[in-house]
């Protein structure tokens, strides 16, 4: 649990409530799920450094996704672990959106097949490395968009 049953809000349901709403509406379910899991992982205490450089602060890329460091890499940083995925200018975009828009004001985003899948793996690495547990709903998140 990265959420204590005293701890939930109203931010909580609400978040909830309008991801359930994007899907009823068509929106795409990759996206929603993305957004949804960058929430929760904000709302756990885990906020993803994806404006710089999380150790250095550098703004220029080519930047690489820690989920070990909770964030970006740029080149020089990241040097040493030549197994991080290089993220992809849209894919960076796409995190800093994901971390600054409310569910409840999402738009259409449509993505290529090869960014979806980028995000969701990008998702994955940061849920299991920064909250060090395996949801018991990872099921559930994975087939979110198959309940519409």
């Amino acid at each position: 649990r990265c959420i204590q049953d005293d701890e939930v809000g109203s931010i909580h349901f609400e978040q909830l409530k309008a991801c359930f709403s994007a899907l009823m509406e068509g929106k795409d379910p990759v996206v929603i799920t993305a957004m949804f899991e960058m929430k929760m992982l904000m709302l756990s205490g885990y906020s993803p450094v994806v404006e710089e450089c999380i150790h250095c602060g550098n703004h220029v890329g080519p930047f690489k996704l820690s989920g070990y460091a909770g964030g970006i890499l740029c080149s020089r940083c990241a040097a040493q672990d030549a197994s991080l995925p290089i993220l992809s200018e849209t894919s960076l975009k796409l995190l800093r959106l994901f971390k600054s828009i409310d569910l409840r004001q999402v738009g259409n985003i449509n993505l290529s097949p090869p960014t979806k899948q980028e995000i969701c793996n990008q998702m994955r690495i940061l849920l299991d490395m920064q909250l060090g547990i395996h949801f018991k709903t990872r099921g559930f998140l994975d087939n979110l968009g198959k309940l519409v």
